[in-house]
């Protein structure tokens, strides 16, 4: 789950909606982005499918009593983060080895899991190595330089989807979320940025786009004091989901 706060409410988006926005941005960018043209639909698979091992956890939202918020995606206990990370990865691989391939190097980057921080994390990290060596084999050993590129555009559709969500619609530049204030990620050594024009609009920096496009994310918002009378669980039940549209616009 990403949480943020916005005056009485929280404002709460189930990763799997943040990642099937990640690849609608995805699908947007110009195609010499995408390096070889032949990968295209398994690398829109792994930018849209990459946190679906999140829908059971964000299913019940789970109360963190020590920051008064719901447990978010930075704070959740690791053991049931680390079960859901493989079997989400497990179902990506079933549907695309490339995708999976991806998947798994997204994972394994986490920099807790890399050195061994929280329990189970170092056999996860051993596992998704022995799985990348495996799809990597089956797949003929894909080049190592479009494999990188291929797995920055993920990190970059990520870094711009998660933008949207920790950022209140029009939000002043010095006011963002301070991850992405400077930054929403690199991709073939250029670095882009991100800012909202107005209420409804994105401009990214340089462009990536090839057209101005609308996209949408599906979120809900909990009145605070809902929380207090019924229980994060049933107060997020209960809530409708409110969907944002967005438009990026293509600037040349």
């Amino acid at each position: 789950m990403i949480v943020r706060t916005y005056g009485d409410e929280i404002i709460m988006t189930e990763q799997h909606n943040h990642a099937l926005l990640s690849g609608e941005l995805a699908s947007q960018l110009r195609h010499p982005l995408f390096g070889d043209e032949a990968r295209r639909d398994e690398v829109l698979m792994a930018v849209r499918q990459h946190d679906r091992g999140w829908r059971v956890l964000d299913d019940t939202p789970v109360w963190n009593d020590r920051d008064e918020l719901p447990f978010s995606f930075q704070d959740y206990p690791m053991l049931p983060k680390l079960l859901m990370y493989k079997s989400g990865i497990d179902e990506v691989e079933a549907m695309s080895g490339y995708a999976g391939l991806l998947c798994s190097m997204y994972y394994s980057s986490f920099e807790p899991i890399r050195k061994g921080e929280g329990p189970g994390t170092r056999d996860f990290y051993k596992a998704e190595m022995e799985r990348q060596e495996r799809l990597s084999r089956w797949l003929g050993y894909p080049d190592q330089g479009m494999l990188a590129h291929h797995y920055g555009l993920l990190q970059l559709c990520d870094g711009l989807s998660l933008y949207v969500c920790f950022n209140e619609a029009g939000v002043s530049k010095e006011d963002e979320h301070p991850w992405y204030r400077d930054s929403v990620g690199t991709l073939a050594g250029v670095t882009y940025t991100a800012r909202w024009h107005g209420k409804e609009e994105i401009i990214v920096s340089p462009s990536p786009f090839s057209r101005t496009f609308r996209a949408t994310i599906r979120s809900k918002r909990i009145a605070k004091a809902d929380r207090d009378r019924l229980g994060i669980g049933e107060a997020y039940k209960q809530a409708p989901y409110v969907e944002q549209t967005i438009v990026f616009q293509a600037t040349p």
